[in-house]
């Protein structure tokens, strides 16, 4: 088996594109992340971030076809380089997932 149908479930980007208005697009499993995403993982010498797991996955990939699947969400906007960013706008879908997971949970008990 490869190390990457192991290691790495899936990753999700915004701005590799951008749409008629110039507006940033979400992407999921893009070859140069999966490629960048891969190297984070086998390479100690690399900063990486995992983010996710068997609990939290579930809730990234609801809330990634939920903004991804909306052209008036707020993450729709041009690239502002230093800030509102593919950096900001992976943290916030990652914030959210986690938001909706403590969500989830509270609402199970």
């Amino acid at each position: 088996m490869q190390p990457d149908t192991v290691a790495l479930e899936h990753t999700y980007s915004w701005g590799n594109e951008y749409d008629e208005n110039g507006k940033g697009l979400w992407f999921i499993d893009q070859i140069i992340d999966r490629n960048a995403a891969n190297e984070a993982i086998n390479n100690p010498a690399v900063r990486g971030e995992r983010v996710g797991g068997d609990l939290l996955d579930t809730h990234i990939d609801k809330i990634y076809k939920e903004w991804q699947g909306n052209p008036n969400h707020a993450s729709r906007h041009a690239n502002s380089i230093i800030t509102r960013n593919c950096k900001t706008e992976t943290t916030r879908l990652t914030n959210s997932a986690k938001a909706s997971l403590v969500e989830a949970s509270r609402k199970r008990f």
